[in-house]
């Protein structure tokens, strides 16, 4: 059975975000991760956690199996930036990213 088209390119544009936040992230240091732009802005360990926490959402929707982590709650919609929450590190993070990328 063939894929429908919207479903190809929804497959794509994921795999094209897979390497454009995996090349986005390489290069910066462990407090680069935590570290705020600004007042209004969130770091990038939130929004990392954040895209993880949707992209579970995605796979749940599509009937898989809902991957899990004890700290996904700190990124759930609506959630706000802790100062000095206990946010996971960039390679937990980078970990979680890569095992919710291959199930979805």
């Amino acid at each position: 059975m063939p894929v429908p088209a919207c479903i190809a390119q929804a497959a794509e544009d994921y795999r094209y975000n897979n390497g454009f936040l995996l090349r986005s992230v390489e290069d910066l240091s462990p407090d680069e991760w935590v570290k705020r732009p600004s007042d209004i802005c969130n770091h990038v360990a939130w929004i990392v956690g954040h895209i993880i926490w949707a992209r579970t959402a995605v796979v749940g929707r599509l009937g898989g199996e809902k991957w899990s982590a004890p700290w996904l709650g700190l990124f759930a919609r609506g959630a706000k930036l802790e100062e000095g929450a206990a946010y996971p590190s960039s390679n937990t993070l980078l970990d979680a990213w890569k095992e919710v990328g291959a199930v979805l």
